[in-house]
């Protein structure tokens, strides 16, 4: 329930379906941002967390800390939409961190 909540489904963030009232808690929208902070289990998260250790820090050192941020939350928003145009009917939630 929590992944249908908050993770990016391409059908509702399209418009193409819309969410029982009980299940939507946020704007399908906000899910772009919401479903880069769930993963599908520990390796994903920890596999997520690796790369961003790695490659992010030097990113950050470049950017700076705010730059960073901006730029992480948009670069995770344009991976999902990327994600959701390639099956825009989907209503399998995608979640992770992977794009950004």
């Amino acid at each position: 329930m929590f992944v249908y909540r908050f993770g990016a489904i391409p059908a509702n963030v399209f418009g193409e379906v819309r969410l029982p009232p009980e299940i939507a808690a946020i704007p399908p929208f906000a899910t772009l941002i919401t479903s880069m902070f769930l993963h599908g289990g520990w390796l994903h998260l920890i596999g997520n967390m690796l790369y961003l250790w790695i490659f992010g820090n030097n990113v950050e050192d470049a950017m700076g800390h705010v730059r960073f941020v901006i730029f992480y939350i948009t670069c995770g928003i344009l991976a999902a939409l990327t994600h959701a145009v390639t099956a825009p009917s989907s209503t399998v939630p995608m979640v992770g961190a992977s794009g950004a």
